[in-house]
Order: C-alpha cells, then structure tokens, then sequence
C-alpha cells in the first residue's frame, strides 16, 4: 500500500500495488494506466509506503479504509500530507491491525 504526493497540486493518492516503480509511472502519465484522480499533475511523489500485509485482500483493505478515513479527514487541521500520514498511523495502531507487523515508511520531506 502507497501513498503518492503532488506538490503543485498539494493533493495526495492511496494505493495498492506489487509493482511501484511501475506504478508510479503509470501515475506521472510516462505509461498508461495511472489512476484519473492523479492526472491533475505529474509531479507525483511517494509520500509514504506500508509494508507487512499478509495477503493483497489485506493490502487492499487497508487502502480502502484509509480512502476512507481521509475523505472524513478534511475538515481536520493540517495540509493533506500531514492529514494522510496521521491517518495512516492511526490505523495501523488500530485494534484490527495492531497485531500485525505492519511497518509505515516515510519518505524524506526534501523529495516532496
């Protein structure tokens, strides 16, 4: 599961992959197939990146839970970056994925 970042359009994307070199690609509009909510820019960036799930059934939960988590999100304080990585650590200390090894990696501000 990944999070990507736009700086010029100050928006953030979730998703779920096996492949995200590719995929990024695929996001930046350099091979078809990215997502229509990340055509408003080609400046994506990893933002930030979760590993440990079990299954990609697992994987995909946790993204749509996050997708969700973020649209209520917004009325919360802070810039959509610092929104999103709260509410990725908020879920992996969660009840539900707490026991398992989940480990959220960060990537360094100076790449967004």
């Amino acid at each position: 599961m990944y999070v990507l970042y736009s700086p010029s359009a100050r928006r953030s994307y979730v998703g779920a992959t096996v492949n995200a070199p590719r995929r990024i690609r695929q996001h930046r509009g350099e091979l078809v197939g990215g997502a229509r909510a990340t055509r408003v820019a080609a400046d994506w960036v990893f933002l930030a990146h979760v590993v440990g799930f079990a299954t990609q059934h697992d994987a995909l939960r946790f993204e749509w839970l996050l997708k969700r988590r973020g649209r209520r999100g917004r009325r919360e304080a802070g810039t959509a970056r610092e929104r999103r990585l709260r509410a990725i650590a908020s879920l992996i200390a969660e009840s539900e994925w707490a026991p398992r090894a989940l480990t959220l990696r960060q990537f360094p501000t100076t790449a967004v």
